[in-house]
């Protein structure tokens, strides 16, 4: 029997689907941190008619552009440069530091009461606007999680950046006043898809001129949101990475969460608690008091990707053979209480396969039962059958340890 363990991408499940379609003793495993990704990508784009994945988009373009044209960085030279004339040519009574300095302050967490805080602010600018000085993470969509850590990175110098760029792009309006707005699902239908809208934006300016474009406040609103919801998840990909270190590891966590301990796991009861009952993280998000448009898609957004992931982890470890891991344990209890649960299942299945021979319903349901065709899953009923669903049976072989 081969066990493989693929990311989700076509090729792979197109030959998953061959090999099952043929019968073949292949088994293979989505494994865990494809799927998060995968439930995390889904719910940004089936929320908010598909807003957080524009908020991911257009923050990607703007965190990657010290990159641009082509890996060259002549955009971070640019920006380098406009930095420096700023800070020659401005003060704090400049214009464009009067419209700005109560956000910059805000984001930073620093409080600004009088002149000479203002003026400490100011002179901190080239020490808080890292992104302006040197070349910082980008946004890749192949490496898991790099938007988080982006954003985390450069969040907290949208008002800066936003500022610079309106003194260097003194022709453009500001993209607040614009009157086409972030959110207006007009605009999304014409482009037809997000990408397709950055596409046309790039076409049209690119460069400078289009992050300064794309710099809206509703911008910088979901983009706090889309951080808040996912943060949770990104914490526990981050454990697993430094704490799973052997395949012991692994079995200890599949037979935990076989048992019921997923329905605990914080992915779950973190993430509602982080978005929806912490203070602190309203308030850095902006959600006010009572019902309104931002708190109506943080919940959406938040009840969607905790729906996802609750679903993966159910269909992970309810269904064979994650559900039968208690067969490696050291403990006699959680052995007997697996090789049950596999009797049980095998007797209701060959049921089920006796009356879809003349029930249509049963033929369906029984269609429906990915596992039920799955043949190295067959190969474990008939050889623990064969063994009178002993535990203790040399199919069932015992990893030392976990309990």
């Amino acid at each position: 029997m081969l066990v493989l363990g693929l990311d989700q991408g076509s090729i792979g499940a197109a030959g998953y689907a061959y090999s099952d379609s043929i019968g073949a003793l292949i088994h293979c495993k989505w494994d865990k941190f494809h799927r998060i990704i995968r439930d995390i990508n889904l719910a940004v784009e089936h929320s908010c008619h598909g807003l957080f994945l524009k908020t991911r988009l257009f923050t990607s373009y703007l965190w990657g552009i010290n990159q641009k044209p082509f890996g060259t960085g002549l955009f971070l030279s640019q920006k380098k440069h406009i930095l420096n004339v700023f800070l020659a040519t401005c003060s704090i009574d400049s214009p464009v530091w009067r419209k700005y300095v109560s956000r910059i302050a805000l984001s930073v967490g620093i409080v600004v009461s009088t002149q000479e805080d203002e003026q400490s602010l100011f002179e901190r600018l080239p020490d808080l606007a890292r992104s302006w000085r040197s070349s910082l993470d980008i946004s890749k969509l192949g490496r898991w999680f790099s938007w988080n850590g982006c954003a985390e990175e450069q969040l907290g110098e949208y008002w800066i950046s936003k500022m610079l760029l309106e003194f260097h792009q003194e022709d453009i309006p500001d993209p607040d006043e614009h009157p086409v707005a972030f959110d207006d699902l007009l605009g999304a239908a014409r482009a037809k898809t997000p990408q397709a809208e950055l596409a046309a934006l790039k076409a049209a300016n690119g460069g400078l001129r289009l992050a300064y474009r794309l710099m809206t406040t509703k911008l910088w609103q979901h983009a706090k949101i889309l951080y808040i919801v996912t943060r949770v998840c990104w914490s526990w990909y981050s454990r697993q990475v430094k704490r799973v270190r052997q395949p012991i590891d692994n079995v200890s966590l599949t037979l935990a969460a076989t048992q019921g301990a997923w329905h605990a796991d914080r992915q779950l009861s973190g993430t509602f608690r982080d978005a929806l009952l912490d203070s602190q993280s309203l308030s850095y998000m902006g959600i006010p008091l009572g019902t309104s448009l931002l708190s109506d898609r943080l919940l959406e957004l938040t009840w969607t990707l905790v729906g996802r992931r609750a679903w993966s982890l159910a269909a992970r470890y309810h269904g064979p053979p994650e559900c039968y891991a208690g067969l490696l344990s050291s403990c006699p209890s959680a052995q007997h209480w697996a090789v049950d649960k596999l009797r049980a299942d095998w007797k209701v299945l060959l049921s089920l396969e006796l009356h879809r021979l003349k029930n249509r319903v049963a033929d369906r349901l029984w269609k429906d039962i990915h596992f039920a065709r799955n043949m190295p899953v067959r190969v474990v009923f008939v050889l623990f059958e064969a063994g009178k669903f002993e535990p203790n049976f040399p199919a069932g072989q015992h990893w030392p340890g976990p309990q």
